[in-house]
C-alpha cells in the first residue's frame, strides 16, 4: 500500500471522527476527556501526514495532511463547543432556577400581600361597622333628643294652650257670673217696686176684713 493511499485513509478517518465528535460536543454526549483524546490522536495523525509529506513531496500527501489538519482543528472547536453549550446549558438551569425562585418569591409576596389585604378588609370592615354602630347610636340620640324637644315644645305649647283656655273660660265665667249678677240685680230692682206698690191694698182688704167683722157683730 502505497504512503499516499494511507494517508488519505487517515484523513477520512480523522474526518469521520471529527464529524462524529462535532455531533456529540453538540448533543453532550461526549465527555470532555474522550473529545481531547480524540483531538490528540487527530493531532498525531496530522504531524504524521506532514512527516510522510516531508519524506515525499507529493500534492495528494499534502492534501490530506491539510484535510487531518483543518479536522484537528474541527475536534478543538468541537472541545471548545461543548464548554460552551455546557456553560449555556448550566446558565440555562441557573437562569432556571433564579426563575423559580423569583416566582416563589413572588407567589409567597403575593400570598402575604393578599393575606395582609385580607386583614386590611377585616379591619376595615370592623372599623366600618364600628363606625356604621357609632352612627346609628348617634342618629338614634339625636332622635331621641329631636323627639324629646318637639315633646318638650308640644307639651309647653299644650300647656300655654291649656293656660290661655283656662284664663278664657275663668274670663267667660267671671262675665258669665257678672252678667248672672247684673240679671239678678234687675230681677230684685223690678220686683222691689211691685211689692211696695202690692203693700198698701193688703190694709184695705184687712180694714174691709174688719169692717165687715163689725158689721157683723153691730
Amino acid at each position: 500500500m502505497e504512503l499516499v493511499t494511507i494517508v488519505q485513509i487517515v484523513f477520512v478517518a480523522a474526518a469521520v471522527v471529527t464529524v462524529l465528535a462535532l455531533i456529540g460536543a453538540v448533543l453532550d454526549r461526549l465527555r470532555r476527556r474522550v473529545l481531547i483524546g480524540i483531538a490528540f490522536l487527530i493531532a498525531i495523525a496530522a504531524a504524521g501526514a506532514w512527516a510522510a509529506y516531508g519524506l515525499k513531496t507529493d500534492t495528494e500527501i499534502a492534501v490530506a495532511a491539510v484535510g487531518i489538519t483543518i479536522s484537528f482543528a474541527a475536534a478543538l472547536a468541537a472541545i471548545r463547543l461543548r464548554d460552551l453549550l455546557r456553560a449555556s446549558r448550566r446558565t440555562d438551569e441557573q437562569l432556571a432556577r433564579a426563575q423559580g425562585r423569583l416566582n416563589s418569591l413572588i407567589a409567597q409576596e403575593a400570598e402575604e400581600r393578599s393575606a395582609e389585604l385580607e386583614r386590611t378588609l377585616v379591619r376595615a370592615r370592623a372599623d366600618s361597622a364600628s363606625l356604621l354602630t357609632e352612627q346609628e347610636r348617634r342618629i338614634a340620640e339625636e332622635r331621641r333628643a329631636a323627639v324629646a324637644e318637639r315633646t318638650r315644645t308640644a307639651g309647653d305649647e299644650l300647656g300655654e294652650a291649656l293656660t290661655a283656655a283656662q284664663q278664657q273660660v275663668e274670663a267667660r265665667l267671671a262675665a258669665w257670673g257678672d252678667d248672672l249678677e247684673r240679671a239678678q240685680r234687675g230681677v230684685a230692682d223690678q220686683r222691689g217696686p211691685r211689692r211696695r206698690s202690692a203693700r198698701p191694698a193688703r190694709p184695705s182688704s184687712r180694714a174691709t176684713h174688719r169692717s165687715g167683722d163689725e158689721h157683723f157683730m153691730n
